[in-house]
């Protein structure tokens, strides 16, 4: 019944504890490589325990299949069951991790149940000693690997916002110096424009002066036009009556050639008078009057000559004036053009100020957030090596039990395995070890 009750202590342990005990009972008759394939197996018992992990003490029928299969001990589901069977020595149809050790190494319970434990204040003193450096070790090891992710995300977000910082301030030169040169090319621009304004307005003044110059030289023309039509209409009429003359001539003539003899000579009694009029002075006068109208025919040439050479000069001067004009609204335009350029750019240089400004702050926050973190990495790295100093003081007493362990040398092993196991997770340089 005693050791029934023994027994049932020990199948309700820790998978861990178990394995302890297991090799604290048996630690002098087992083979080299044995307390490490219980440790592995204490693992992956606490593995498939879907409920309670490293809290749990036995796995159901199921969870000692899939244990079995896992570390290949079985090659049938029927040949498992007599196993699982063969092992259960308390029958639940459960399968505590010495059970399976107590089966596996040809064991029994009742031995086992016999064998002492070793000094137990002693390791509960160490088992102490060794959760509390784990616990340091495990909660350095966090806040070191979290201060060195920090520390190493807050380097970066250094970097870039000094690259940022250094691109903002290259931006911001360069928008500057875009702005300057934009003033100085709207300053040009509006000079240009002032200059050809100027230009219009001379050119406007001369084509006034011009357009007056063909007033003034229409007037004489138009004068000298008048007078030749005036000159020619008075010779026409000389010419009128000189052909009058003449057809009456021919027509006296003719009349004093034909008919009865009364019409003939009554028509030479008007042939001699009318043949006795002097017609002298209408021939001077029709002479007189050719020279006048070729005279006033070459005044009204020179004039028109003279206005038409106005009149070209007044068309050109229309022309620069229309040019003048055309390159002042061009020059205004570009003037226009330019001012809008430049206060583009300076709103862009306004704004690649603020961005620069901007960068510097992120860029300080970003360096302040360095330093902590730099000094929370130090931190983290003072109580990675106080727990590298609580390893060490567990170290120091595992040399020491191993010297007088007595029955206790499976739980020194095992507080040793659970120490070199803890160092994989350590850094190099504080002591830690590469893991395989």
């Amino acid at each position: 019944m005693a050791l029934q009750k023994q027994w049932g202590e020990f199948v309700a342990m820790k998978y861990a504890d178990q394995g302890k005990a297991f090799l604290n009972a048996f630690w002098d008759e087992l083979p080299e490589d044995i307390p490490e394939k219980v440790w592995q197996w204490a693992a992956k018992f606490a593995e498939l325990d879907l409920d309670k992990q490293e809290e749990g003490c036995d796995l159901d029928e199921f969870g000692a299949h899939r244990f079995l299969e896992a570390i290949k001990e079985a090659s049938t589901v029927k040949a498992m069951r007599e196993d699982i069977k063969e092992a259960d020595i308390d029958f639940n149809k459960r399968l505590a991790l010495i059970e399976f050790c107590l089966w596996k190494l040809k064991k029994k319970a009742s031995v086992f149940c016999e064998r002492p434990q070793g000094d137990a204040d002693k390791i509960a003193k160490m088992q102490a000693a060794l959760e509390a450096a784990q616990a340091a070790l495990q909660e350095a090891i966090a806040k070191a690997k979290a201060a060195r992710e920090s520390e190493s995300a807050a380097a970066a977000a250094a970097t870039e916002a000094k690259k940022r910082a250094d691109e903002a301030a290259a931006a911001e030169a360069k928008a500057k110096d875009a702005a300057e040169k934009a003033k100085r090319q709207e300053d040009e621009a509006k000079c240009a424009a002032d200059e050809a304004a100027a230009a219009e307005a001379v050119a406007a003044e001369s084509a006034a002066a011009a357009l007056a110059k063909e007033e003034e030289a229409k007037k004489p023309a138009d004068e000298a036009r008048a007078a030749e039509d005036e000159l020619r209409a008075a010779l026409a009429e000389l010419e009128a009556q000189e052909t009058a003359y003449k057809n009456k001539t021919e027509d006296l003539k003719k009349r004093s050639e034909q008919g009865g003899v009364v019409t003939r000579n009554k028509a030479k009694a008007e042939l001699e008078i009318h043949l006795a009029e002097d017609p002298l002075p209408l021939r001077t006068a029709k002479i007189t009057q050719e020279a006048a109208t070729r005279k006033a025919e070459k005044a009204r040439k020179i004039a028109d000559e003279y206005h038409a050479a106005a009149v070209e000069k007044r068309k050109a001067a229309d022309e620069d004036h229309a040019a003048a004009a055309k390159a002042r609204e061009a020059a205004d335009y570009a003037a226009s053009e330019a001012t809008a350029s430049r206060e583009a750019s300076e709103a862009a240089a306004a704004a690649a100020s603020q961005a620069r400004q901007e960068a510097d702050d992120a860029k300080k926050e970003a360096d302040e957030a360095h330093a902590a973190a730099a000094a929370a990495r130090a931190e983290a790295d003072s109580a990675l090596d106080d727990a590298q100093a609580k390893v060490a003081i567990v170290e120091e007493q595992i040399v020491e039990a191993k010297k007088n362990a007595g029955p206790g040398k499976g739980l020194v092993w095992w507080i040793e395995r659970e120490l070199h196991e803890a160092k994989k997770y350590m850094p190099l340089k504080k002591g830690g070890i590469l893991r395989k």
